[in-house]
């Protein structure tokens, strides 16, 4: 997924621009000029944290919506909060699929304390 070189040569130009003021410029302006930079290191950092954020978001949104489906009003505001702070994907994955699989709002509660 690289951008059009249009885009590419504008951003180019805005990097030579700003460069100048944080001194880089003698640096930005070594890249051969074919030379296109379709990637940064720190962007794509950036847009993959996001992307983890926003499957965290996803996973614990799936949980509380099953959560309130199969047992409407049964859930504690702790329990609530643990699934909102949880940070780790697979055990979100582990809780949603213990969920889906519990018969009574007990058997998922103890799932979530193992």
């Amino acid at each position: 997924m690289g951008l059009p070189a249009e885009k590419l040569a504008t951003l180019n130009y805005a990097v030579l621009l700003y460069s100048e003021l944080t001194r880089c410029f003698v640096t930005w302006d070594r890249i051969p000029k074919g030379w296109n930079v379709t990637h940064s290191i720190i962007a794509t950092r950036m847009l993959d944290l996001g992307r983890a954020e926003g499957d965290l978001r996803t996973q614990r949104r799936a949980i509380l919506e099953l959560l309130g489906i199969k047992f409407p009003g049964e859930a504690s505001a702790e329990v609530v909060q643990l699934i909102e702070q949880q940070e780790s994907l697979d055990l979100l994955h582990g809780w949603f699929r213990a969920l889906a699989r519990s018969s009574d709002y007990a058997e998922f509660l103890a799932h979530l304390r193992r």
